[in-house]
């Protein structure tokens, strides 16, 4: 017997015998139910292709949490940032990032020229052109009208739907001149298109397209005025994105608080016709981000967001960054192999 159990009054012992007896029994529930919910996440991981349940140098709970320790949203914004770029043409604008010095990724609708923007483009500066003219000669008529007119209520009248209909042009004829120029720069870059990079620093450079994905939103640029371009990082591939873990989507424009939307990775999932794969993010892509990196929160790339697929509003998408290199082989090897010369 215990000391303790030599304390208690006799009356008392057999219950505190049935007590010990019951947190011993519970104990040994708790640690088989723990150790059998081990198991099962464990063969959970081991299924899906996630080797991280206790690699070394630590659990990838724990590798995680020491990646993010420290850090909050600026700054990781900071510390990426140079890697970030935006790119503009005549005919849009997104965002890329260096993937290895001197190359940028982007999508391919960034850079691309849509023929069908460009067409209700030319049908809607040639419609409201007729539009504008009509509108003039309507004027010009009520103009007309007015100095035939003598005094009285009937003149004040046309003097007021004059000068709204005055402003009304006024409004129509920027909107029109503009698309007009719209339109004459889109026509002129077809011939000699022109891709801008806006460095992190506010710096513009001209890029040439390397190459563009057959399959993919992806698009291959190159940087030759750039020396020493930060890159982004790889993730090790055994710390894998799990349903629930933040993500964080980046755009080039400026500010580094405001490049940056926090958001959740909801999981893989195969869309399109090719049935490919793309990462779910709890959130709609805007334009400005859309071929930036998704960084995780320890700030390695993981996808490139992209906006062609659609699935609905609070729901966006990024392709794997491992397609970058499935796409783009030839050519980054060839880099690599420059280097080590």
């Amino acid at each position: 017997m215990s000391d303790a159990a030599k304390g208690l009054p006799s009356s008392n012992i057999g219950k505190y015998i049935q007590l010990l007896g019951l947190l011993l029994a519970l104990g040994v529930v708790g640690s088989s139910y723990m150790k059998k919910e081990g198991g099962e996440a464990h063969s959970a991981a081991q299924s899906s292709g996630d080797s991280t349940g206790s690699p070394a140098g630590g659990s990838r709970a724990e590798r995680l949490i020491a990646a993010l320790e420290g850090k909050n949203t600026i700054s990781l914004a900071e510390q990426v940032r140079p890697a970030i770029v935006s790119v503009k043409t005549s005919w849009g604008s997104g965002s890329g990032f260096f993937i290895r010095k001197k190359f940028i990724i982007t999508c391919k609708q960034v850079v691309e020229h849509d023929p069908e923007k460009l067409a209700a483009l030319r049908k809607r500066v040639r419609r409201n052109r007729q539009l504008l003219d009509l509108e003039e000669e309507k004027l010009s008529s009520y103009q007309a009208r007015l100095k035939q007119m003598g005094r009285g209520s009937s003149k004040d009248e046309l003097k007021i739907l004059i000068h709204e209909r005055e402003k009304h042009l006024a409004d129509f004829r920027f909107r029109q001149e503009k698309d007009e120029l719209d339109l004459t720069e889109q026509e002129k870059a077809l011939e000699h298109p022109v891709i801008t990079i806006v460095l992190a620093d506010g710096s513009e450079q001209r890029a040439s397209l390397v190459q563009m994905s057959q399959d993919y939103d992806l698009a291959l640029l190159t940087l030759a005025s750039v020396q020493n371009s930060p890159v982004l990082e790889l993730s090790p591939s055994d710390l894998l994105l799990r349903s629930g873990d933040p993500i964080f989507i980046f755009g080039g424009s400026a500010g580094p608080e405001k490049r940056v939307t926090t958001k959740i990775f909801s999981g893989y999932r195969r869309v399109s016709v090719r049935n490919q794969m793309f990462l779910q993010i709890s959130t709609e892509i805007p334009q400005d981000k859309i071929g930036g990196p998704v960084l995780d929160g320890a700030g390695y790339v993981r996808g490139i967001a992209t906006g062609t697929v659609q699935a609905g509003k609070g729901v966006g998408f990024a392709i794997p960054v491992e397609r970058v290199f499935d796409e783009f082989a030839t050519v980054l090897q060839q880099q690599e192999v420059k280097a080590m010369l």
